[in-house]
């Protein structure tokens, strides 16, 4: 396609994006969208997400809003039917879907719709079998027995339709550990960026004794959570000198356990549960925190090499942080991030410390160039713009 035509790009998000425990994925759809944007110029860039019960169409700085029934599926038919009844089948040059999950009808029927457009798939997670795997315990220990069978009844159809279903995608995204090629099709690694933004940095705080960890998530199992609290624990056993805190923000499905473990370790004063913040609560947060907490526990979901969101906020905040996981923005070479063993053993808090204590007073500034040097969305997402530039994905 000749770049000087105009084009236009539907961007598809499917499921609650109107959660708290969303925002990290919203702000990232937004990057995503600026950076088609630059590409696009004076074209067309929209974004169509279902938001709990009704379906929201963004275009031009017009907003469409439709209802959505819940039926067995959480909304997905309902959605699946809004976009073929409200969108045109020839509307977009390019749609780009982020993969909601197991295949099934509903899925399927939207990639048909829009068989004369080129679509890209993202998905967000790969293995996607450790993170099912999981759903599918945690439903047994509920003995939530239907949900388990349509969830297994989910999975099986996505075995029978996901090579129907990628007939109809010309570019596929996978960000983790991923293959050559999935479901048929060639994969483009994906590494996610970041939206910096010209905010002041967080003031350099002098080293008091006082050390303030910060984690951001929405405390499902996989963030491991509990390996800090009881690390923190076993750091307090050993009498040293300083004090740890960690400041928990959001909600989740642990939550109700981590707060068990807090009580049970004695910990109430050292770990604060903040729940859902954002704009300048959160902003205040970060400004008292000494070092970011990313996920520790992704090796529960069967995943070693991920791009976490988190990481990137914390990087572009100009705050150092500890992850557990393989990073490729963030090689264990650099200097602001601390790699901790993928176990579930409880963290070493005195690594931490030392980390911390190693810290030049430069740190947050030179976080912050390094973010806006290796983390923004058109560089990260240079595969996909140079498809849409030229219409070759091979």
């Amino acid at each position: 396609m000749p770049t000087n035509e105009r084009r236009s790009l539907l961007y598809i998000a499917l499921g609650s994006m109107d959660s708290p425990n969303m925002l990290g994925v919203q702000r990232k759809i937004s990057g995503q969208l600026h950076a088609f944007q630059r590409v696009i110029g004076e074209g067309h860039v929209a974004v169509m997400e279902q938001c709990t019960d009704k379906g929201i169409l963004q275009s031009n700085a017009l907003e469409q809003c439709w209802p959505l029934k819940k039926g067995v599926n959480h909304y997905r038919s309902s959605m699946s039917k809004c976009i073929s009844t409200n969108i045109e089948q020839c509307a977009f040059d390019f749609i780009y879907l982020r993969f909601p999950g197991p295949f099934d009808f509903t899925t399927l029927r939207i990639l048909r719709h829009f068989r004369a457009s080129k679509i890209a798939l993202e998905v967000p997670t790969y293995p996607l079998t450790g993170e099912w795997r999981l759903t599918i315990i945690q439903l047994l220990r509920k003995h939530q027995l239907a949900r388990l069978l349509l969830f297994l009844a989910h999975l099986m159809l996505h075995v029978l339709l996901r090579r129907i279903a990628m007939h109809y995608v010309d570019f596929l995204y996978v960000i983790g550990d991923a293959p050559k090629s999935l479901w048929g099709v060639k994969v483009h690694p994906l590494v996610n960026g970041y939206i910096i933004e010209n905010e002041p940095l967080p003031p350099i705080k002098k080293k008091t004794g006082f050390l303030h960890l910060v984690c951001v998530s929405a405390m499902e199992p996989w963030h491991g959570i509990d390996r800090i609290i009881s690390g923190i624990a076993d750091y307090n056993s050993k009498q040293n000198h300083w004090i740890v805190n960690l400041h928990l923000v959001g909600e989740g499905k642990s939550e109700s356990l981590l707060r068990e473990q807090v009580v049970q370790l004695g910990l109430e004063n050292q770990v604060i549960f903040h729940g859902p913040l954002s704009g300048q609560r959160l902003r205040q947060i970060y400004e008292d925190s000494d070092i970011g907490i990313s996920s520790l526990g992704l090796h529960r979901n069967g995943v070693l090499s991920a791009s976490v969101l988190k990481s990137r906020e914390y990087c572009s905040l100009g705050l150092p942080f500890v992850l557990a996981y393989d990073d490729p923005a963030f090689p264990v070479e650099f200097p602001y991030c601390l790699h901790v063993d993928a176990t579930d053993r409880p963290i070493n808090v005195e690594d931490i410390v030392q980390f911390y204590l190693r810290l030049p007073p430069e740190a947050r500034s030179e976080c912050r160039s390094y973010a806006e040097l290796t983390l923004p969305w058109d560089r990260t997402l240079h595969d996909f713009i140079d498809f849409m530039k030229s219409g070759n994905h091979d």
